[in-house]
């Protein structure tokens, strides 16, 4: 692995451009091709360009220019990616704020960020962004532009002549992702023209993507693993065809894989189980072009990975990402062995990765600890946090992902759980994965979280939320089983909680914080 020093001209594959420049080259090289559709309308390469240079110079009218922030609330759609391209030709970046998030999110972020103009579109799917933005309007007089849907429409087809204006740099700020947080304000993550761009190529290299890929974004596009994991920035940097949709119906999905020809998707763990379970009960759909899907984001259930691509036909990619920075997989062609690690090899050869101990020293391979990271696209801190800096960076420039992990002798990388989740009971480490795999192969438990609750005695006692089904296991029953399948006594939970439905975060995770915060609340209750 080379050694990254934080020089981005030491990039050997480093382009020095921007998504503007990236837009032009795309419309001369490609023309006429689709480069993006949703429900039945169409945009070639050309109107891409066209319709991203008309918006931009409206923005520009509006007094928008270079460095400007705005709130950036679309559901998947293609007001969606023009509106996207034209802040970033016109170098305004944009807060990628995503259709679920509400009210006390937004408005911790307009705090920090002051953003010049809210743009917000609603969709069938997603109904409640306008009447979220005009909430938070009234608060924060910075906001001197509310841009609709409406807006947008009439303004990407007029075509206009473009206007002066300042060019973004490659070093320049392109976007504001957000963290992943369940709870409390996300994290803003500044992502670089140059720094995400390499992302793009270098992650789209490793997925084997080419003028015949076509991507299937189920996810929200303003997420960072549907945005350029490699997902749409990445598909259009090698020439193939983006599919929005604003569903996560399994219905929607497998009917769009065989009307297009998707070739690939990413979903998240909850998704792809969704689709799995489908597909075992209903196949009409022809989705014979599908070649691989990848999950990341959370960790996947044994059920669902041992099924997938047999129920699905393709190869199945697990993929680990950080909106800060580090990818990792294998490629489709890769033939993965029983040893491999599960979440493959860094996308960069600068990309370098450290497995640390409790008192922050590296483990040698094969040893399970936290990793910190750091690479030619992984950012070295948050926008305007100074206090989330000094506890997710190292004094060396590592970014703490705050994820368990292991690297075998190949360097391949196998993620173990969030550290964070870690249950410490009594002293002895419980990861909550083990044992929700095991739980989930009960005949009667179709979907199981298990967390760590506070206690005073053993510092973590372990709770099992359990989605009501057929029958109710008694904690004894749980206690039988798990005897029975010989885990350790240890480990065992001490507390079984049954739930009409699991909460969701914005990208579809169960949110495993609020069900432990409606515990605590005495909104839920244990057996």
């Amino acid at each position: 692995m080379k050694k990254w020093n934080g020089v981005m001209e030491d990039c050997e594959k480093f382009r020095k451009i921007t998504y503007g420049d990236c837009l032009k080259e795309w419309s001369q090289k490609y023309g006429e091709k689709v480069a993006i559709c949703c429900d039945e309308e169409q945009l070639t390469y050309n109107q891409l360009d066209r319709y991203t240079n008309n918006l931009m110079v409206y923005f520009s009218t509006l007094g928008l220019k270079k460095g400007d922030i705005v709130i950036f609330q679309i559901p998947n759609s293609l007001e969606w990616a023009v509106t996207f391209f034209a802040l970033l030709r016109g170098g305004i970046i944009p807060v990628m704020v995503l259709p679920a998030h509400g009210k006390y999110e937004i408005s911790g972020i307009c705090k920090l960020a002051e953003p010049k103009a809210y743009i917000c579109m609603n969709t069938l799917f997603h109904s409640r962004c306008e009447e979220t933005a005009k909430s938070v309007l009234r608060e924060h007089p910075s906001i001197k532009h509310y841009i609709s849907g409406e807006e947008i429409r009439n303004n990407m087809k007029t075509d206009k002549n473009e206007s002066g204006y300042e060019k973004p740099s490659y070093k320049d700020i392109a976007m504001l992702l957000l963290s992943g947080g369940t709870t409390g304000v996300p994290k803003m993550i500044p992502r670089t023209h140059g720094d995400y761009i390499y992302d793009n190529i270098v992650i789209g290299e490793r997925c084997e993507l080419n003028e015949e890929s076509v991507f299937l974004a189920v996810l929200p596009a303003a997420h960072n693993f549907t945005l350029g994991n490699p997902g749409v920035l990445g598909t259009l940097m090698y020439g193939g065809r983006v599919v929005l949709t604003d569903s996560v119906s399994p219905v929607e999905i497998f009917d769009l894989i065989e009307k297009e020809k998707v070739t690939y998707s990413a979903m998240v763990p909850t998704v792809l189980g969704l689709c799995v379970k489908y597909r075992q009960e209903d196949i009409d759909a022809d989705i014979s072009s599908l070649k691989f899907v990848m999950t990341g984001g959370a960790m996947l259930p044994e059920e669902i990975e041992i099924s997938a691509e047999t129920v699905l036909g393709c190869k199945l990619l697990q993929i680990y990402g950080t909106a800060e920075g580090l990818n990792t997989c294998f490629s489709p062609s890769h033939e993965i062995q029983p040893d491999s690690g599960k979440q493959g090899l860094p996308i960069s050869p600068y990309d370098e990765i450290l497995i640390l101990d409790e008192n922050g020293k590296p483990l040698p391979s094969g040893q399970i600890g936290e990793m910190v990271t750091k690479g030619p696209y992984t950012i070295q801190g948050y926008f305007r946090n100074p206090e989330a800096n000094k506890q997710s960076f190292t004094a060396d420039g590592y970014y703490r992902t705050g994820d368990l992990a292991v690297l075998n002798s190949r360097g391949e990388l196998t993620i173990k759980g969030r550290a964070v989740e870690q249950i410490n009971k009594g002293g002895e480490k419980i990861m909550p994965i083990e044992l929700e795999n095991c739980l989930q192969n009960n005949d009667y438990i179709t979907e199981c979280i298990v967390a760590g609750i506070p206690d005073q005695e053993m510092g973590n006692l372990v709770v099992a939320f359990i989605k009501k089904s057929v029958k109710e296991l008694s904690l004894a029953n749980i206690h039988n089983y798990l005897k029975e399948h010989g885990v350790a006594r240890y480990k065992w939970p001490d507390r079984v909680v049954y739930v009409d439905h699991f909460p969701y975060t914005a990208v579809n995770k169960i949110d495993k914080k609020k069900l432990l915060k409606d515990l605590q609340e005495g909104i839920l209750s244990w057996e």
